[in-house]
């Protein structure tokens, strides 16, 4: 397809230059005048004083009748010439000549139709002639005369198809690749992209005056039909720029492109209802400022794309190229409208190209956009890989360091109950009063610490490991603190509100969390001290939760701070003499939240009180 387009295109620049010698234009000299009345007939107008005039006429929207002069000299042996106007928006036009069979009577010929504009034969005597066209226009006045011989007015036409084709085929190949992404991704974007090309299009055939079978009526032909299509054309177009503007967050633009909307809106309703040379008049100014503006700022916004080195340089350059040209042409056309430049040739070619050109900008700007999408979307992919392996590599570590601590906490354990064992026997043989019999008391003790050690370790990696199921179920505090009763230490506990009331949770955790608390308060509380476990009345009937309460006497280890106790491996300076990992406490609280509950530490002068809340039921 692209293959085929290169071919067009270059059979078209070809053909513009073999032909454009043989399609001279016969006009010597041009002027023109200008009636503000519009009453002056031809005889007044001969004898009044006519200005130099372009080859291509613009005299912006003028409401006053305008009077062309061509000078022309027709070749002996000619013919008939034909007599072109373009781009044929003329409301009303005359053409006086002098014709052949009656040299002293000047014809008068009207051309109103826009067929007859675009080509009109007609039978001149040969040499220098002169001929007048009147004319005037509701909308915008840019006229561009022509006199060809009848060779020459086929050369025109073949460049005028050959034209067409290669404009017709980038049109099809946009339309095709605009239809392509609206029917895959259904979205608004190219929704109103495919909406633009179709009116940039009609707009291009209309304004050449191009007509197919399918569409004979000649309503879509006329002027006003034109116009109409003008103000069409800058609404798809804003349409197109507020998708841009909402699909890439481009939020500075947003309300440039609302604006544009609104306005071009209304004038397509004001244009059925007022007069519609000023609704032309208006859109005329407010339709180049407006795409200067949206399309300008949506090239400065490729500042970004341009400065990315690991983006293709000529891709790069080719953007940039394109950026330049954008704002070139746009910024021309612009001033031309508003009237600070004059150069009419410009502004006649201009729709044709623009219409492709705009639409085939946005078109490589939304490519542009979807690949860095792409990349973005490849990379997030490629990360999610990574990071999936590096999670499967971190569950997989974590289950390997759980077997191992398994098996170390086995091979521990194991020596360790055969230690206790020993010592325990040989302390039943040993006279109550000798130093063995101590000495054996602290070797049970440090094995019963290393055991509590150990299990806080294991639980610990269960923990880690997630493997701790919430199994809730009603029972009550007696039940609760059964075990409790009997832990090492025990007869230094003091317990009280210990009833039949009944809470909800899991025995398993809750049971953990009491030992933890209640070990914690033996280990660093004074040895000869009591340690109250108590249950808390409610502070009213209706309080569904059971506040059980853990307090002891400060011991050689000091207050803890409150906010810190909880943390995993934290230890208080005074703490750090009894031995421990610093896992119990962050162990219960961790228990405690899976629970929905949450533990609270309260330090007073002398004492630690530590409170679990339970829910009654």
């Amino acid at each position: 397809m692209i293959k085929n387009i290169k071919i067009v295109l270059l059979a078209w620049l070809l053909g513009m230059a073999s032909h454009g010698l043989l399609a001279k234009d016969l006009v010597v000299d041009r002027a023109v005048f200008e009636d503000p009345t519009g009453q002056l007939d031809l005889q007044s107008v001969k004898n009044s004083e006519f200005g130099a005039a372009p080859e291509v006429l613009f005299k912006g929207f003028s409401r006053s009748t305008f009077w062309l002069k061509l000078n022309i000299h027709v070749p002996n042996g000619s013919g008939p010439v034909s007599v072109r106007i373009r781009p044929t928006l003329l409301d009303r036009a005359t053409l006086f000549y002098t014709a052949i069979e009656s040299s002293d009577v000047e014809q008068a010929l009207s051309i109103n139709d826009r067929t007859a504009q675009q080509d009109t034969r007609i039978a001149l005597p040969a040499g220098v002639q002169t001929l007048y066209v009147r004319f005037e226009s509701m909308g915008g006045l840019l006229v561009h005369a022509q006199v060809l011989t009848l060779e020459g007015a086929m050369a025109q036409d073949l460049r005028n198809k050959t034209e067409l084709g290669a404009v017709l085929a980038i049109y099809l190949v946009a339309l095709l690749i605009t239809l392509g992404l609206t029917l895959a991704r259904r979205e608004t974007l190219s929704l109103f992209l495919l909406l633009h090309f179709v009116i940039c299009l009609q707009h291009f055939l209309v304004l050449n005056h191009i007509r197919f079978e399918m569409m004979p009526w000649d309503v879509f032909y006329s002027p006003s039909a034109l116009r109409l299509l003008t103000i069409l054309n800058f609404l798809s177009f804003s349409l197109l720029m507020l998708a841009f503007i909402r699909r890439f967050q481009l939020v500075r633009l947003q309300y440039v492109a609302r604006f544009g909307v609104a306005c071009f809106g209304i004038l397509g309703i004001l244009f059925f209802f007022v007069d519609p040379h000023w609704v032309s008049k208006i859109t005329a100014v407010l339709g180049p400022l407006i795409t200067f503006a949206l399309l300008g700022a949506l090239a400065y916004s490729q500042t970004k794309f341009l400065q990315d080195k690991k983006i293709n340089l000529a891709v790069r350059l080719a953007f940039g190229w394109v950026n330049i040209l954008f704002v070139v042409i746009a910024g021309r056309v612009m001033l031309q409208i508003l009237g600070v430049m004059e150069d009419g040739a410009f502004l006649l070619e201009s729709p044709v190209w623009r219409g492709i050109f705009i639409p085939l900008y946005l078109l490589g700007f939304l490519w542009q956009r979807d690949n860095e999408q792409k990349k973005a979307l490849l990379q997030s992919k490629i990360d999610q890989a990574a990071g999936a392996l590096l999670i499967k590599d971190q569950a997989n570590r974590l289950a390997t360091q759980s077997e191992f601590m398994a098996m170390l906490m086995h091979e521990i354990k194991t020596p360790l109950f055969t230690i206790q064992l020993a010592a325990a026997s040989w302390g039943k043989r040993q006279n109550n009063n000798t130093e063995d019999v101590k000495r054996l008391a602290h070797i049970e003790k440090s094995i019963g610490e290393i055991n509590f050690i150990i299990d806080e370790c294991i639980q610990a990696d269960k923990l880690e490991q997630s493997e701790f199921a919430v199994q809730k179920s009603v029972l009550t505090l007696e039940d609760l603190f059964f075990e409790c009763r009997h832990l090492p230490g025990h007869e230094r506990l003091v317990f009280s509100g210990i009833d039949q009331t009944r809470v909800s949770t899991d025995s398993h955790y809750s049971q953990i969390i009491l030992k933890n608390l209640i070990s914690n308060a033996l280990k660093y509380s004074r040895p000869d001290s009591r340690v109250w476990v108590d249950v808390l009345p409610p502070a009213h009937a209706d309080d569904p939760v059971v506040q059980i309460r853990i307090a002891n006497t400060l011991g050689k280890a000091g207050r803890p701070d409150p906010e810190k106790v909880f943390k995993r491996y934290y230890r208080g300076e005074g703490a750090k003499m009894e031995s421990g990992a610093g896992l119990g406490l962050w162990l219960a609280q961790t228990l405690a939240l899976k629970l929905g509950s949450q533990l609270r530490c309260h330090t007073e002068q002398d004492r630690v009180n530590f409170y679990f809340p339970l829910e009654k039921i």
